[in-house]
């Protein structure tokens, strides 16, 4: 005990216990950062070369598609990641200065500037789902020329865009990660990280004008879809009155579930809706009051002679309620 207590009592203040002294650690966490820097470049490049190359190659389809981009939205973001770029910098010398105050403040900064990044990226994003311009079998362009030729475009803005939304959303803490072999797995930090995105889609929901009016161009006409709230819905669970359909891809019903749900992925509907009780009320919920999977359920579902209503929000709010949950594939 005394020569632990001695060992503690010498050692640097700073140093952790897996390296021999500070120069080591300076040494390794250089060498860590420049690793990271190097798989950017790595990235990016391979980004930006297969952009050239496909920009040579179809000038025309090209050009066609920055019509469809926001300057706008393009000019603020790319200020905004340039100054969060200081400020991360004047934070890590403030660090090294010893400066606790200007450290927190540039930190905060920094943070603050990512979130407007991912404010404006969730715009941007908006737009292109509502002008079907995600990449994949739902994608449409105006100019049948140049279908397939925008769709490259588009894929290279998502995928180098999402890096540096992924980037962000980690770095706030938002996000932890975990490698599988060649995958990585993210998730939210904590239930507290749910808490804060359903608050502020609350808040903007309230204050934001014209979010309805987008919600509709996103979701469609709601009007003939009825809903159940999480009290009435629990209630008939418990009674074995109704046949609840989480219509999530099967890895997030595997992570978690309404308890007594069934996984039927909204990709797989039609196919097994023959699995299905015709004479059962049937309770399609996903992932949020914005989840367009539950509502192309019901709307499937009634089409097929099923009574159907949908979830009034999602299994996050389920979850946080305290109603009953389960995980696994079961």
């Amino acid at each position: 005990m005394a020569d632990s207590e001695a060992i503690l009592a010498t050692q640097e203040p700073g140093l952790q216990h897996h390296f021999d002294d500070s120069p080591q650690q300076l040494e390794s966490s250089t060498l860590g950062m420049w690793v990271f820097l190097v798989t950017e470049v790595m990235f990016f490049g391979g980004m930006f070369g297969a952009y050239t190359v496909y920009r040579n190659m179809y000038p025309e389809a090209f050009a066609s598609t920055s019509h469809f981009m926001n300057v706008t939205i393009g000019a603020i973001n790319t200020g905004v990641l340039i100054f969060s770029s200081f400020t991360m910098v004047l934070a890590v010398r403030s660090a090294q200065l010893g400066q606790k105050k200007a450290l927190i403040t540039f930190l905060v900064l920094t943070l603050v500037l990512g979130c407007i990044f991912l404010s404006l990226k969730d715009v941007e994003y908006h737009e292109k789902w509502v002008d079907h311009h995600i990449p994949g079998p739902g994608f449409q362009y105006q100019d049948p020329r140049y279908v397939h030729q925008a769709q490259i475009l588009f894929f290279l803005y998502f995928a180098m865009t999402g890096m540096h939304a992924i980037h962000m959303i980690v770095g706030a803490g938002l996000l932890t990660t975990r490698r599988e072999g060649t995958r990585i797995y993210y998730r939210l930090a904590g239930d507290r990280v749910g808490d804060l995105w359903t608050a502020l889609r609350d808040v903007a929901r309230d204050h934001v004008a014209g979010l309805e009016r987008l919600a509709d161009a996103y979701l469609g006409d709601r009007d003939g879809l009825e809903v159940i709230d999480r009290d009435e819905l629990a209630a008939r669970i418990r009674r074995r009155q109704v046949v609840v359909l989480d219509v999530r891809p099967t890895a997030e019903f595997a992570s978690g579930h309404i308890a007594g749900a069934r996984s039927l992925p909204i990709t797989e509907l039609r196919r097994r809706l023959r699995s299905l009780p015709k004479d059962a009320e049937v309770v399609a919920y996903c992932r949020g009051p914005y989840c367009v999977y539950a509502d192309d359920a019901v709307r499937e579902l009634r089409r097929k002679g099923f009574r159907a209503r949908r979830l009034v929000d999602g299994f996050p709010e389920w979850k946080r309620a305290g109603l009953p949950v389960a995980a696994g594939h079961d």
